[in-house]
């Protein structure tokens, strides 16, 4: 969890994409030559799969257009729940994982599932941002407006845990036991 601090850029965009890939041993994805060597060191240091079974709390989806503003909706909750804003920490030396709600060891990240970064994409980086937080101690819950069928199946493999906006304080409750 230490580090000099470094903002992510588009050459790690994929980065956390290819860890959850490699967790999964997927062999589809191709690691960038311009890739920083903290970086490459990271993905030699790959994590196991966290040794816990996920929860996955599904009820109602958000409309499109709500989901395009999932962070306020989630936050609006998480707040009355005694969450903390976003911070970063380090994993590795160098390499960040945005934290974007706190509490104890309880960490959420909203996704809306938007078209712009692909579905399979998207859940392979949570897959790789999960075991590494669950290596460090931290328990990773991911909120979705709603979920395509590719991601819960990704989720399913990489140990994932999820709710819906509207289920978010059973699913908390949960990973807090």
């Amino acid at each position: 969890m230490t580090g000099v601090p470094s903002k992510p850029g588009r050459k790690t965009k994929q980065f956390w994409t290819l860890i959850g890939a490699g967790i999964l041993d997927l062999k589809d994805f191709e690691t960038p030559k311009f890739l920083p060597e903290q970086y490459r060191h990271a993905l030699d240091n790959l994590p196991g799969l966290p040794d816990r079974k996920a929860c996955f709390f599904i009820g109602s989806n958000m409309t499109e257009r709500e989901r395009r503003h999932i962070y306020g909706s989630v936050w609006k909750k998480l707040r009355v729940m005694g969450f903390k804003k976003p911070f970063r920490i380090f994993p590795w030396p160098g390499v960040p994982v945005l934290l974007q709600a706190v509490r104890d060891d309880v960490v959420v990240s909203s996704q809306g599932f938007t078209c712009r970064v692909p579905v399979i994409e998207r859940s392979l980086a949570l897959v790789g941002k999960n075991a590494v937080l669950y290596g460090m101690g931290i328990k990773l819950i991911v909120v979705g407006g709603y979920f395509p069928p590719e991601a819960a199946e990704v989720f399913q493999k990489g140990q994932v845990s999820c709710c819906t906006v509207d289920r978010i304080e059973e699913a908390v409750n949960w990973l807090s036991y």
